[in-house]
């Protein structure tokens, strides 16, 4: 309304309804013209004539919302809902080609698209409010209708059926049904673990998905039957699924590979192939495809991958500088929108693409049939084994994958298999950067059999007391020394650091150079031989800045894990601040003149990667 003041103003001193205008004399004879105000277009938050916009002729629009605190859109009918705040929510409704705001309202609580409990609909929106703990309703002018108490013992959230008529909702010991029609509540499945909650209701109101959590911790869920309480299916891990009558899609992690599965209606179970963990993908059931979103030093690309067909139907490159954060589509189908961060700006950007303006005619099938542990892809595994088989006899160390990987694992610990041939590769590829810093003919000189061990995960059996998870084990099976690796982020350094409790035996073994180890540490220090006490000890003193006698409190259980740390700490980038200090310092000269002498080295001229933050003349 501010905006439209000084037009009005100006209209009405044109049409004579303010002061009388001066009267001017002329000779010539006087024409009378009356003028009218013209309507003016709210300009909403369209900015015109963007690079992007000229660039793609109008297939991508820019929108700069007035509040730099936006996290989400949804689609409202045929309008736009913007979510901003940060403890709290101001949604705002916009609508037309321009997005002009026609409702606002601030609530107490934060909300957003992803909370089970918020739902659109021709008579508005709910949610729940766990501050209040009341379900509450707007209409859509985004005005308050009402509240709905839920009951006492409710955990977690509730989720509203489609037609607003049942209140789903879990207690400490069973999953209930509140009929707001009737004030009747009814058992729909008793169940007790220590954290149950209704996370979500699919397939037109007839299966309810539950979030729980087992004694040890572990996320799970269970799709159950609206009418009978009925189990259909369980997954264990984090899980985003969507189902409607006809089709269902779910993104989850199997190991470290991200899946994006989807069925239509009653076809193929099939998958996203082209997806990678590090990159958005989105699907959107109005459109019935997929929009991935995919950055390089190019910019970001979004394409339209259409899941009936698998191919690739649009694409579309926006600035380098644009960070998506998320994406809807509009009620046909016919918009994509997506919430961005301008990276330059430090603002949110909303832009509008129109698939059907930028077409793609990629012929790739980027879908395809999902490979299991049961059902994996053979031809792959195979190629893999043989990459495996030859990266084995250049470094002169056995490298084993899948089942041969975990055949003989130690007592203590469980391997898990892995068979996605992604992964492996992943693997494969990283394990062969770290075995070329090594020089030629370097682990033919460890005693015996060696073997490295490519598995999906390492878990530690809880009743002989190791560690719950580890990324790297060192073991021996029978005279072969074994090194596991798990597979993720960290792998790297997980080899370096179990690789060298082999060498660091065969250093003691052939030379004296740890002899005086324990004099580097400082005065009054002990090793607490023990692999958990320093969970619990103020270790400070021993890790700041330029007194830092250790990498971290771990350090501190054994000689040989102090070294190992040192190892993999040394080997890694952006480390060079864990040496700054003398006794690190000194730490680190005397084990890397430890691997020189033991293996040959003393005269080889190149630097060793392990010696890359030694300071000159150590």
């Amino acid at each position: 309304m501010k905006r439209m003041l000084p037009v009005v103003l100006l209209a009405l001193l044109l049409c004579g309804c303010g002061n009388p205008p001066t009267q001017i004399p002329t000779t010539a004879a006087t024409v009378e013209t009356e003028v009218f105000a013209q309507p003016t277009e709210p300009r909403g938050i369209y900015v015109p004539f963007t690079d992007m916009e000229v660039r793609t002729e109008g297939a991508v629009r820019c929108y700069q919302p007035d509040r730099d605190d936006c996290y989400a859109v949804d689609v409202m009918g045929n309008d736009l809902l913007l979510f901003s705040g940060g403890d709290t929510t101001t949604l705002t409704r916009l609508t037309g080609e321009n997005l002009y705001i026609i409702a606002d309202t601030q609530l107490d609580c934060r909300i957003g698209p992803e909370d089970p409990s918020f739902q659109i609909s021709a008579h508005g929106i709910t949610f729940y409010d766990a501050l209040s703990r009341e379900v509450v309703f707007l209409d859509n002018d985004l005005k308050e209708a009402r509240r709905l108490a839920v009951p006492a013992e409710l955990t977690g959230i509730p989720v509203l059926s489609g037609n607003r008529m049942r209140l789903f909702y879990c207690t400490a010991d069973a999953v209930r049904i509140y009929d707001l029609e009737t004030g009747l509540d009814r058992l729909l499945k008793s169940m007790t673990h220590p954290a149950q909650t209704v996370a979500g209701i699919l397939s037109g109101d007839r299966i309810l998905q539950l979030r729980l959590t087992d004694e040890r911790g572990k996320t799970f869920f269970q799709f159950i039957s609206t009418e009978t309480g009925e189990l259909i299916r369980e997954y264990e891990g984090e899980l985003q699924v969507f189902a409607d009558e006809e089709n269902y899609f779910a993104r989850f992690y199997d190991g470290l590979l991200p899946i994006a599965q989807f069925r239509l209606g009653q076809g193929e179970e099939l998958t996203l192939t082209a997806w990678e963990g590090s990159h958005g993908a989105w699907f959107l059931p109005g459109s019935c495809r997929f929009v991935t979103v995919t950055q390089d030093s190019q910019g970001t690309a979004l394409a339209g991958i259409d899941l009936a067909s698998g191919h690739r139907t649009a694409l579309v490159t926006l600035p380098e500088q644009l960070e998506p954060r998320q994406l809807c589509e509009d009620r046909d189908g016919a918009y994509v929108y997506l919430l961005a961060l301008d990276t330059q700006l430090n603002q949110p950007v909303v832009l509008r693409w129109q698939p059907e303006l930028t077409p793609d005619a990629d012929e790739t099938v980027f879908t395809g049939r999902r490979f299991t542990r049961d059902n994996p892809d053979t031809q792959g595994l195979e190629q893999c084994a043989m990459i495996a088989r030859e990266m084995s006899g250049r470094y002169g160390i056995q490298i084993l994958m899948g089942r041969e990987a975990v055949a003989n694992q130690p007592g203590d610990y469980i391997l898990e298999e892995e068979y996605q041939v992604r992964v492996l590769r992943w693997q494969l590829n990283r394990l062969e950067s770290c075995l070329a810093q090594f020089p030629e003919g370097f682990f033919g000189k460890l005693s015996g059999d060696k073997q490295i061990l490519l598995v999906r995960s390492i878990t530690g059996r809880a009743e002989s007391g190791s560690v719950d998870a580890a990324m790297g084990l060192q073991f021996w099976n029978g005279d072969t020394a074994c090194v596991a690796l798990s597979a993720g982020e960290g792998m790297e350094g997980a080899f370096f650091h179990e690789l060298f409790h082999i060498m660091d035996g065969k250093i003691l073994s052939d030379t004296r150079t740890y002899y005086y180890w324990h004099n580097l540490n400082p005065e009054g220090f002990a090793y607490s031989m023990d692999y958990t006490s320093y969970q619990t000890q103020d270790l400070s003193a021993y890790l700041d800045g330029g007194n830092r006698a250790f990498i971290d409190a771990y350090s501190t259980t054994f000689p040989k894990e102090d070294r190992a740390r040192i190892m993999e700490y040394a080997c890694t980038p952006g480390n060079e601040v864990y040496f700054s200090s003398e006794i690190m310092q000194r730490k680190l000269s005397i084990l890397c003149r430890g691997i020189r002498e033991t293996f040959g080295l003393t005269h080889y001229a190149q630097p060793l990667l392990w010696e890359q933050y030694l300071n000159p003349g150590e």
